[in-house]
């Protein structure tokens, strides 16, 4: 029996990738942050409890000054094999696509997709 690959998406009013539910091989998680709340302190236990987060040590790194919000995006896009990055839905945000997520994943070390679109891109 083989584990499954570990995928995730954490977005704003994005949608949802298109993978089939049933996907044998695939857990796939996604986080649309315009339900869930916009700041990841509304979210982050959720999902990380279960790695042995608790209110006081998210707090804490919160008020860390170097590491602070940054770094608990690192912590979520760890606990993933792979990190799906969608483009932003307003068309703005679209211009730019999404390089500041797709720089945060990267620096994570986790692999990031990327789906391309948005003039950032072209060329």
């Amino acid at each position: 029996e083989s584990n499954p690959l570990k995928a995730g998406a954490v977005c704003n009013a994005c949608p949802r990738p298109d993978i089939p539910d049933d996907f044998p091989d695939v857990d796939f998680s996604m986080i649309d942050e315009y339900k869930e709340g916009t700041h990841i302190s509304h979210w982050f236990l959720k999902l990380m409890a279960s790695e042995g987060w608790d209110e006081d040590k998210m707090n804490d790194l919160l008020a860390e000054n170097e590491y602070g919000t940054g770094m608990l995006y690192y912590h979520v896009f760890r606990t993933f094999d792979v990190m799906i990055v969608t483009p932003k839905e307003t068309r703005d945000k679209l211009r730019y696509g999404s390089i500041q997520r797709i720089v945060s994943v990267m620096k994570s070390t986790v692999p990031v997709l990327v789906e391309v679109q948005g003039s950032a891109f072209e060329h």
